[in-house]
Order: structure tokens, then C-alpha cells, then sequence
């Protein structure tokens, strides 16, 4: 069991100050009541600390003071405050455990190497301060985060330009043009897209997903098993980024992303399994998209059109893309995606009867496809039957979307 003195030498060695207050002591130091001091705490993923025990250091104090500034200030909520710990939480927590593994698999290899004993918690920790690891690490995390804030403004700028230009041409549907009002000048104000109480906005959402993870995970060791799954997160960053993209999350054998429009959702699910075959990855990817009315909130993406997206991947096939047929006209446009109606309605766990179409390259030979599972008239008007849907939607997709 772990001692004062290990405790502290880990945080000097992340760069702490050494614990020297209670949780009465910052309440009395800060003036922020210890209840709402223990809800942020929970928020960012934190493990309570007992009343009495010596945990907080000076860190720990400007950060509550500052927090209390915020708050005072009225520019935020309280709940704004823990929506945002929240995702801090999440998010860094799981940065600081892939940053201890790394370095630790580092660490050992380097001990085998001469012979030398598995390094321990401390050495790992100490070795991360004397080589300025930590320095480096703190200025990447730093440098990705304002990269990332300058393309999310970007993206909300241009959806505020999309609208704004959609209301001056008048192809933008009632319930748009209500919300967008003229001042008088000429120029029309698009809806605040910042503004998390303006309601749900339309967005394509996609799930590309491995199927038969849970199989493989029997079939190979484990090691094997995260080189896979390495790879696949590797090759939907790459990809999504490409079409400019945004991944929402990876959900254990999935990623979930939304895009710019329908095509480059589809050109996404396309590509990723075309890149995992050239790979030679030892998987089948199954891909769903959808485009309709989404709720953003804390980086997370909810609502019906996730639903959707998350169940059609259940119903894909390898070499496809699957999407509701009332999105197909939107690839009107894309000659280069080839889109077939399938001829039978589909029962979608949750959502109902459902009539899909799949999308698939048009420009490519079926010889240079990845393989489909489905059916095919001879004069592509009748559309794909896609085979063994009743398993698929038990399997229910990768998530149920929020």
C-alpha cells in the first residue's frame, strides 16, 4: 500500500505542489461551499477525497479560485461549468492513461533490454520528469487543444455562412427562414450556432464499426488484438480528416463521426474499408450513414439520426454503405457513388420499418470492390436484397446513439 511519502513523490514528479490542505481548508481559503467544490471534483472523473485527509496542495487552490471567478462573473453557469468538467474529465483521463502505458512499455523494454528489473510506478514517473517528458507532453496537449478549438469555430463559422447564404437565395426551408431575421441593412443574421439552446441542426452522422469483434477477441491474443484495433483508429482518423471530418468518438470496435454533407459521410465509410483492405486488416467493416436534426452537447453528438446511423451499420454489409432511400436523392450529384434501393422494407430495432438504399463506388470495378454479401438485379433497377438482416438488427449496431 501506498504511503504519504510515494504519493508525494509522484505528484513532484507530474509536476505538482506537495498536498498540504484538507477539503475544510479549501472551502475556507476559496469561499466556494465544499458541496459545489465536490461536484466539480466528481465531474472531471476524480475519486472522492475523505473529509480529513491531506490531498489538496496550492495547484488545487488556483483552481478553485479561478473556478469561483468564472462563476461570479456571470459569463458562465453552473451548469455549463461541470458540462464542461465533464468532458475534460473524460477526455484527459483517458490521454494520462495512454501516456502512462506508453511510457511504461517504454520503460520495460529499455530494463530487458540489459537485464535490468521491471521498472516500478515511481521510476516510470521520475524518468517522465528528468527526461522533460512532461514539458513536451503538456505543450502538445496544449497545442492540440487550440488546433482543435480554431476547426470547431471554423466549422461553426461556416455553418453560420451556409445558412446566411441558404435564407439569401430562399432555399432555406420555414422553420430556418422564421429564425433568421433581417436588421434592416440587407444582410440577414444566421442563427447563433454557439448558442446550445437554438435547438436541434441538421448533420450527417456515420458509424463504421468491426464487425464480429467479439469472435476475433477469441481468436487472437491479446496483442494482436490491439495492433488491429490500433490500426483501425489509425486508418478512421486518417480518412475522416481527409473529408473533413470529425470523429465523435471510438466506441470499442467503432468510431462514430459526423460530416461536412451526405457524400463526404459516404466517401467516408467507403474509404475506411477500402484502406483496411489494402492493409490487409483481418477485419470486415460494416458501415451506417444518416443525415437529420442532432443535438450537440460537450463534443457528444444525440438525437433520432444518431439512432438511425448506429442501426443501419447494423444492417450493412462489407463493400457498402447503408442509408434511409430518402437521403439518396442528396447523392444526386456524386457521380462518383452508385446508389441501389433495396427492395424490401427493414424492421430497425427501435426505429421500425425502414426503407434503405446502399451506396457503393461507381467508378471502380466490382472486381476492385471489397466483396458484398448482398444481392443485385442484373439491370441495377431493382435494387440490393441485403442478406441476413434479422441477426443484424438484434445485434441492435455498435451503439444505440444516444
Amino acid at each position: 500500500m501506498s504511503g504519504p511519502r510515494d504519493v508525494a513523490d509522484l505528484a513532484a514528479a507530474v509536476g505538482l505542489e506537495p498536498a498540504r490542505h484538507r477539503r475544510a481548508d479549501v472551502e475556507s481559503l476559496v469561499g466556494i461551499p465544499h458541496t459545489d467544490m465536490l461536484r466539480w471534483w466528481r465531474a472531471i472523473g476524480l475519486a472522492e477525497v475523505p473529509e480529513e485527509e491531506v490531498a489538496f496542495g496550492d495547484d488545487d487552490i488556483r483552481m478553485a479560485v479561478a473556478l469561483g471567478a468564472l462563476l461570479g462573473g456571470g459569463a458562465v453557469d453552473d451548469r455549463d461549468v461541470l458540462r464542461l468538467a465533464r468532458v475534460l474529465g473524460s477526455s484527459f483521463s483517458r490521454i494520462a492513461e495512454a501516456q502512462v502505458a506508453l511510457l511504461t512499455d517504454a520503460a520495460r523494454a529499455g530494463r530487458a533490454d540489459d537485464g535490468s528489473p521491471p521498472p516500478d510506478v515511481l521510476d516510470i514517473a521520475t524518468a517522465l520528469r528528468d527526461a522533460e517528458l512532461l514539458d513536451l507532453l503538456e505543450q502538445s496537449i496544449v497545442y492540440v487543444w487550440r488546433r482543435h478549438l480554431l476547426a470547431a469555430l471554423g466549422r461553426r463559422l461556416r455553418v453560420e455562412e451556409d445558412a446566411a447564404a441558404e435564407i439569401r437565395s430562399g432555399a432555406a426551408p420555414p422553420s430556418t427562414a422564421d429564425e433568421v431575421e433581417g436588421d434592416g441593412d440587407g444582410e440577414v443574421d444566421a442563427p447563433d450556432p454557439l448558442d446550445a439552446d437554438h435547438g436541434p441542426s441538421a448533420t450527417t452522422v456515420g458509424f463504421v464499426d468491426i464487425a464480429g469483434f467479439a469472435k476475433m477477441t477469441r481468436r487472437i491474443d491479446v496483442d494482436d488484438l490491439a495492433e488491429v484495433v490500433d490500426a483501425f483508429e489509425a486508418a478512421a482518423l486518417e480518412v475522416i480528416a481527409e473529408h473533413h471530418g470529425r470523429v465523435v468518438k471510438f466506441i470499442g470496435d467503432a468510431v462514430m463521426y459526423v460530416a461536412r454533407d451526405l457524400p463526404s459521410g459516404v466517401r467516408i465509410g467507403l474509404e475506411l474499408q477500402g484502406r483496411a483492405a489494402a492493409a490487409e486488416l483481418p477485419v470486415e467493416l460494416h458501415c451506417g450513414v444518416a443525415h437529420g436534426p442532432t443535438i450537440t452537447m460537450g463534443g457528444d453528438v444525440f438525437g433520432p439520426t444518431v439512432n438511425l446511423a448506429s442501426r443501419l451499420t447494423g444492417v450493412a454489409r462489407r463493400g457498402t454503405v447503408v442509408i434511409p432511400r430518402e437521403c439518396a436523392r442528396e447523392l444526386a450529384d456524386s457521380p462518383d457513388l452508385q446508389v441501389r434501393s433495396v427492395r424490401r422494407l427493414h424492421d430497425l430495432k427501435g426505429i421500425g420499418r425502414t426503407r434503405l438504399s446502399t451506396v457503393r463506388w461507381a467508378d471502380r470495378p466490382e472486381t476492385e470492390q471489397p466483396s458484398s454479401s448482398v444481392d443485385t438485379d442484373s439491370d441495377g433497377n431493382g435494387g440490393d436484397a441485403i442478406e441476413g438482416v434479422a441477426a443484424a438488427d438484434d445485434a441492435g449496431g455498435p451503439t444505440d446513439g444516444g
